[in-house]
């Protein structure tokens, strides 16, 4: 009976789902197996399918899960996955392998060519110098260590906006200057500072043009000011903070028209003019760029006629005034980019609150640059400059020069991949590099690149040299020529090791020169690195150019036989012998009177100066100019009919002149006949006015009186007293009589008064 009820207790807790559990896990092991082995297999077929797609050496490491079997012995396929190569000997496995290797740090990298005193004590950037070998899609990595060195070298140059509006700012900086002397002093002892200023060109509508506001522009105001100028070094980079204020005090304020200045062209020349200003090779290069209004960029020239491009050269004369400033547009924002970027200098805009929106999204645009906001009086700014320059300080910043070929990651344990914040003095950070080559270039001579690795605003770089390995060494030039032959007295010559023309030969053949110490000696007759070029002149002289010898019109150089044709800001040439120009006058006046003596018999040259043109025309129906080698001339001659020709040059070298055979003449204006005509119309329209007029004037009095005939008809005369009129007679009673009035007559005299 217990036995009964355990065995019921044991049947009641059964729970028949359970049996499922281990079916459905075996199930689910035995499909990721399946599919891990299909996948395996998928991959297999895929990296053969790509390897065999490989014809030659060079191609299949370039594929880097491949290798390349060179033995002698025939083969299916050479080009296959690494793990397939049992079928090839090792000695004839060509599978190179990528390698990385950091020599001793070698200081001069990043010290350059400064004096003791201009280098830091230690490098910041470590190791100086990476060697790679690489192939494609096969990644490489190695560290970088960044530590923050004491006492690093800086160079503060103040770029100050001197118009007027910057009176109380100039005011409040001279009496700041000791305190951001020692402001500088306090973070680092290896300080200089240097000043500059910028107007704005001194052309409409930037500047007044008027003499006296030339000589004066605060005349109006009845203060005195400095003419206006573009920008001016007013004192280069120095360690004497004395000086510097000296020159900031003494400077004076100019005034200019617009309100935008001319800021862009002096944060050029500061950046660019390196030995003007005095920027150390090793040292944290800052420009303070200070200004209350905003400025004018590229394109902003072309309102003062100036189009010449802004060249992004120095042009500070002995004085330190800027003196291209009416020659050249001002720089664009990636001008004025590349230059900071170049230099490793970084810009401080200290500006006003109305323009900082302004300057904020242009130091979005430029490598290293920060904002800071002036109050009204900058009396801010040596708090401005010590919290901006401990912001400079704190970041670290990797960048690189990769070509597009060459992929470069940074890692890092800060927020961003290549840029730490926060960075104290004495601390390091350590960066983790990844170089991938993604192609190999068409061009052998970029299968070696030299990439710097640099923080943002400092001189300093790792030196990384990628070898790309992109050809086997069996497909090198050396090893085409089985039978290699080598000449010379010192047997310095080969006849392999130098480049190939077009045809394979090497310096262009025997005839043309021969390879020697792997350069190219050219025979007498022609140049170039391969012994291509004809130094045979003749082929880039125009015809009846010939006595003269002149080469290109004299308006270019003759290279490999052809023209180059120069250009300049008044005259852009070209054509074969560099003889057109559409803003010059070209030949056309030169063969003018010759056509008209050949095709026309109109010039005033005589029969014998006509026999000695030195061409021949060829007439044509329709003129076709539409060539470019073709120029067309068109003139008016002693009888007023306009011609038509062109000339070209044939390949021959010999000139072509075709005029069009009709001149386009006027017809002759028979003037009797139109003046009399004008005359005879003129009459006739006068006639015929008059005529009308009168016609016009007699009906009009007659309809006019047949009217007044009608009313005088319809006028009926009627009989009425005149309310004006008075009778004569009046009859007035005697008030003295008695007799009965039955009695009395109207006609009695007595009583009837006239």
């Amino acid at each position: 009976m217990l036995i009964r009820n355990v065995n019921h207790a044991k049947k009641e807790s059964f729970d028949p789902r359970r049996m499922w559990i281990p079916i459905i896990l075996k199930y689910i092991f035995i499909q990721h197996l399946f599919l891990h082995c299909v996948e395996s297999k998928d991959v297999e077929k895929i990296k053969v399918t790509i390897c065999t797609t490989a014809t030659t050496c060079g191609e299949c490491i370039q594929l880097p899960e491949c290798a390349w079997c060179k033995q002698e012995q025939s083969i299916s396929e050479r080009c296959v996955p690494k793990e397939n190569l049992d079928h090839c000997r090792k000695e004839d496995v060509i599978n190179p392998q990528h390698s990385t290797f950091i020599p001793e740090s070698d200081p001069s990298l990043n010290n350059g060519e400064n004096s003791n005193n201009d280098k830091p004590e230690t490098a910041q950037l470590k190791p100086t110098r990476v060697k790679l070998r690489l192939r494609k899609d096969s990644p490489l990595k190695f560290k970088i260590t960044f530590m923050q060195a004491e006492d690093y070298p800086v160079d503060l140059y103040y770029l100050m906006d001197f118009t007027f509006s910057m009176t109380k700012h100039k005011e409040r900086v001279v009496e700041a200057i000791e305190n951001i002397a020692q402001i500088m002093k306090n973070i680092t002892k290896n300080v200089q500072l240097g000043f500059g200023s910028f107007v704005d060109k001194v052309a409409m509508p930037f500047v007044d043009m008027v003499s006296e506001s030339l000589q004066n522009p605060c005349y109006k105001s009845d203060m005195s000011c400095a003419r206006p100028y573009g920008f001016k070094n007013h004192l280069p980079l120095t360690g004497d903070t004395i000086k510097f204020k000296e020159t900031v005090a003494s400077a004076s304020l100019s005034a200019n028209l617009d309100d935008p200045e001319g800021g862009f062209d002096a944060l050029m020349q500061a950046t660019v003019c390196r030995k003007s200003i005095g920027w150390k090779k090793i040292s944290r290069k800052i420009i303070l760029f200070a200004t209350a209004s905003k400025s004018h960029s590229a394109g902003d020239g072309k309102l003062a006629g100036i189009v010449k491009p802004n060249d992004a050269k120095c042009y500070l004369n002995k004085e330190g005034y800027y003196t291209m400033s009416m020659s050249q547009d001002y720089p664009s924002v990636e001008q004025l980019n590349n230059q900071l970027s170049r230099n490793k200098v970084i810009v401080v805009f200290a500006v006003l609150k109305s323009v900082a929106h302004e300057y904020e999204r242009l130091s979005e645009l430029l490598e290293g640059a920060v904002i800071g906001v002036l109050e009204n009086d900058s009396s801010n700014i040596v708090d401005l400059l010590r919290e901006q320059y401990r912001k400079i300080r704190s970041i670290v910043e990797l960048k690189s020069n990769a070509p597009d070929h060459i992929e470069i990651k940074f890692s890092s344990n800060c927020k961003e991949e290549n840029k730490c914040e926060d960075v104290e003095v004495g601390s390091s950070i350590e960066f983790e590099v990844e170089v991938k080559a993604t192609s190999c270039p068409s061009d052998p001579s970029e299968w070696n690149q030299t990439v710097f690795i640099s923080p943002v605003g400092l001189n300093e770089f790792v030196q990384v040299d990628i070898e790309l390995i992109c050809q086997c060494d069996c497909e090198k030039p050396e090893f085409e020529q089985k039978d290699k032959n080598i000449f010379g007295t010192f047997c310095e010559c080969d006849d392999y090791s130098c480049a190939r023309d077009e045809e394979g030969k090497i310096c262009g053949g025997e005839k043309r020169g021969m390879c020697c110490e792997s350069q190219c000696v050219c025979r007498a007759g022609w140049s170039g690195s391969w012994c291509e070029c004809s130094t045979d002149n003749s082929t880039c002289i125009a015809p009846g150019n010939q006595e003269s010898n002149l080469i290109c019109s004299g308006h270019g150089t003759c290279k490999c036989g052809q023209c180059i044709c120069t250009s300049t800001d008044k005259a852009r040439y070209g054509g074969q012998y560099c003889q057109d120009c559409p803003t010059c006058v070209g030949r056309c006046e030169e063969f003018k009177a010759c056509v008209q003596c050949k095709a026309f018999q109109t010039s005033i040259l005589s029969n014998e100066e006509c026999n000695n043109c030195e061409f021949e025309i060829v007439k044509v129906e329709t003129l076709d100019a539409s060539s470019k080698d073709k120029r067309r001339c068109v003139f008016k001659d002693e009888d007023k009919c306009t011609f038509n020709f062109c000339y070209s040059y044939l390949s021959n070298n010999q000139l072509l002149v075709e005029v069009q055979e009709k001149r386009d003449c006027p017809r002759e204006i028979p003037m009797a006949k139109i003046v009399g005509g004008i005359a005879g119309t003129v009459f006739v329209i006068g006639l015929l006015t008059i005529l009308l007029f009168r016609i016009f004037v007699h009906v009009k009095d007659k309809w006019e009186f047949q009217q007044y005939q009608k009313a005088l008809e319809k006028e009926k005369w009627a009989h009425d007293k005149n309310p004006l009129y008075k009778d004569p007679k009046q009859t007035f009673k005697n008030p003295m009589y008695r007799r009965n009035e039955d009695d009395i007559n109207e006609s009695d005299e007595r009583y009837v008064f006239q």
